[in-house]
C-alpha cells in the first residue's frame, strides 16, 4: 500500500479543498445561461473568494483551490491572490464539461480521447500562464471519468495526484490502470496494476454544494443531476461534515480528510460563518496536519 510520511506529531492530515467553479459550473456541466445562475457563478470568485481566503489566513491554513481553465481566465485577479496567498492552484477541467473525461450529459457527446488530452493540456497552460506554477493535482469535473486513458494522460502530463475517486475513505491509494471490468453477466473483473497516480479519495458527503444549494427550479426528470438540494440547517451540515472528520481522526490514523466546497455556495450568507465552525471543531483536535493535498502527496511513501 503505502503510507503518508507525517510531520512528528501529527497523525492525520487536514485538507481544505475548495472549487472555484464559478460561470463554468453553469455554463459547462448545467448548461444554464441565464442571469441568475450565472450571477450566483461570478458570486464565488468576487464576493465569497475575499471572505473564505481571510478565514484561511485568521486560522493559518493553507488550502487547494481545484480551479477550472475558464475561472482563471475570467476571474485571473482572485486566483492570483490565492496563490499568493499560499494556497494551492489544482486543475479541475478545462470548461467544467462533463464530455471532457468522456462523459455525456444534456445530449452533450462525450469529447473524443484526443480531444480529451486537448482540454487537459489547455487547462494546464492557462493555469501555469496564471500563477507562474504548473498544476500537479487534478479533480474531475464531475468527480468520475470513463476510460483508462484519462488517468495515464494525467500521468503523462506530470500529475502526482488525482482527487475525483472513492477506493477508499480517507486512505490514498495507487490508481491502478489496466482494469477489465465485463459490463454484462457474469460481470467477471481482471485487476490490473498500480500507476504512479496517487488517488487521494473525495467525499460526496463533504460537499457544501449537496448540503445547502438550491436546484428546484431546473428541474429535469430526463437527468438525474437536476434535482432539489435538502437544504440543511447549518447544525445539520456541520454535523455531518464534523462527524466525517471525526471518524478519520480516530479510526484511520495516517488518513487524509479533506472537502469539496465551492464558494460561490460556502460563501454566501450564513454560511460563512458555518465554515469557520467546521474549522474550529477540526482546529480542536491535537495532531492534526492541515495541509494542502500537494503536500500530502509529496510526503507519499511507497511500501
Amino acid at each position: 500500500m503505502g503510507r503518508i510520511r507525517m510531520p512528528e506529531g501529527k497523525k492525520v492530515a487536514c485538507c481544505f479543498c475548495f472549487d472555484i467553479d464559478a460561470l463554468a459550473l453553469w455554463l459547462g456541466f448545467f448548461r444554464f445561461p441565464t442571469a441568475n445562475p450565472l450571477s450566483r457563478g461570478e458570486f464565488g470568485p468576487r464576493v465569497a473568494m475575499p471572505r473564505i481566503l481571510n478565514i484561511l489566513d485568521k486560522y493559518n491554513i493553507k488550502a487547494t483551490f481545484f480551479t477550472p481553465g475558464h475561472s482563471a481566465l475570467v476571474f485571473k485577479e482572485i486566483v492570483q491572490e490565492a496563490h499568493r496567498r499560499g494556497h494551492e492552484i489544482a486543475a479541475h477541467s478545462m470548461y467544467h464539461q462533463p464530455s471532457e473525461v468522456g462523459l455525456s450529459m444534456s445530449g452533450v457527446p462525450p469529447a473524443s480521447p484526443e480531444q480529451q488530452r486537448r482540454y487537459l493540456e489547455q487547462q494546464i497552460e492557462v493555469l501555469e500562464k496564471t500563477v507562474g506554477e504548473r498544476p500537479i493535482g487534478f479533480r474531475s469535473p464531475i468527480g468520475d471519468w470513463l476510460g483508462e486513458h484519462v488517468p495515464q494522460d494525467l500521468i503523462d502530463l506530470g500529475f502526482i495526484y488525482d482527487s475525483s475517486l472513492q477506493g477508499h475513505d480517507f486512505l490514498p491509494y495507487r490508481l491502478r490502470i489496466g482494469d477489465k471490468i465485463q459490463t454484462t453477466e457474469p460481470y467477471e473483473v481482471v485487476w490490473g496494476t498500480p500507476s504512479r497516480l496517487l488517488e487521494i479519495p473525495l467525499h460526496w458527503d463533504t460537499n457544501d454544494f449537496a448540503q445547502f444549494e438550491f436546484l428546484g427550479y431546473y428541474l429535469d426528470p430526463k437527468n438525474p443531476w437536476f434535482s432539489p438540494a435538502p437544504f440543511h440547517t447549518p447544525s445539520q451540515a456541520k454535523e455531518i461534515f464534523t462527524s466525517s472528520f471525526d471518524y478519520c481522526y480516530t479510526s484511520v490514523p495516517g488518513g487524509v480528510w479533506n472537502t469539496i466546497l465551492h464558494p460561490q455556495c460556502c460563501g454566501r450568507d450564513f454560511k460563512p460563518m458555518w465554515l469557520e465552525s467546521v474549522i474550529q471543531h477540526c482546529y480542536s483536535r491535537p495532531e492534526v496536519w492541515f495541509t494542502t493535498m500537494k503536500e500530502v502527496a509529496q510526503a507519499w511513501e511507497d511500501d
